[in-house]
């Protein structure tokens, strides 16, 4: 499965590698935008998937989000302390 998570202890800075998916999906930086909307907008929690996307999506392209750019970074910064990536979260 797509999004089937490793376990949050398991995760290093390899699993966080640029708007990359398990199976080698990668994202374009609008598909990404698109797919951390999606998760907001269905209420669906998924914090491992949201700091997959979410993190390089802010640390790449975080300038193309305009407005957009707070509320991702909130989707982020909840994620991170969901999955114990609390130094994530203090960025």
């Amino acid at each position: 499965d797509l999004f089937s998570a490793p376990t949050v202890l398991s995760m290093s800075a390899e699993d966080l590698s640029p708007l990359c998916l398990p199976g080698g999906v990668q994202l374009g930086w609008k598909e990404a935008r698109e797919r951390l909307k999606e998760f907001r907008e269905s209420r669906r929690r998924d914090s491992w998937t949201v700091v997959k996307i979410g993190r390089p999506l802010v640390e790449k392209n975080g300038s193309r989000l305009g407005d957009e750019l707070w509320i991702v970074c909130e989707q982020l910064f909840v994620a991170s302390l969901d999955c114990g990536k609390e130094e994530l979260a203090m960025v």
